[in-house]
C-alpha cells in the first residue's frame, strides 16, 4: 500500500451539503495530523481554505499572487467560523482576490 508524504486534495468537498461539509473538514485534519502528513488542498472556497489551513496560496490565472500564514487558534475547522481572526483572514484574502482592470 502507498504511504505518500503528501497528500494532495482537488476540491474534495465541493458539492457536498455545509454540515456534512464542516464534519468532512474535521475529518481530513484529523486524519492527516493523526498519521503526520501533509496535505495540499486545491479550493475556491476561501472559508475552507483558512479553517484547514497554516499556509494559503493564492493564485490567479495559474500565477503565484500571494501567501498568507493562517495562526490557527481554533481546535478544529468546524470551530474556526466561530472565532474572530477567522473573518479577518477571509475578507482579507477577498480583498487580493479582486481582479484589477
Amino acid at each position: 500500500m502507498l504511504n505518500p508524504k503528501i497528500v494532495l486534495l482537488d476540491e474534495p468537498l465541493s458539492k457536498i451539503d455545509y454540515n456534512t461539509k464542516l464534519n468532512i473538514e474535521n475529518d481530513i485534519v484529523n486524519e492527516l495530523k493523526k498519521n503526520k502528513k501533509s496535505g495540499i488542498i486545491v479550493t475556491h472556497d476561501i472559508e475552507e481554505a483558512v479553517s484547514m489551513s497554516h499556509k494559503i496560496y493564492l493564485l490567479r490565472n495559474g500565477k503565484f499572487i500571494k501567501s498568507y500564514t493562517i495562526n490557527r487558534d481554533w481546535d478544529t475547522p468546524s470551530n474556526a467560523r466561530l472565532k474572530e481572526n477567522f473573518r479577518i483572514y477571509v475578507n482579507k484574502i477577498l480583498r487580493n482576490m479582486k481582479y484589477e482592470d
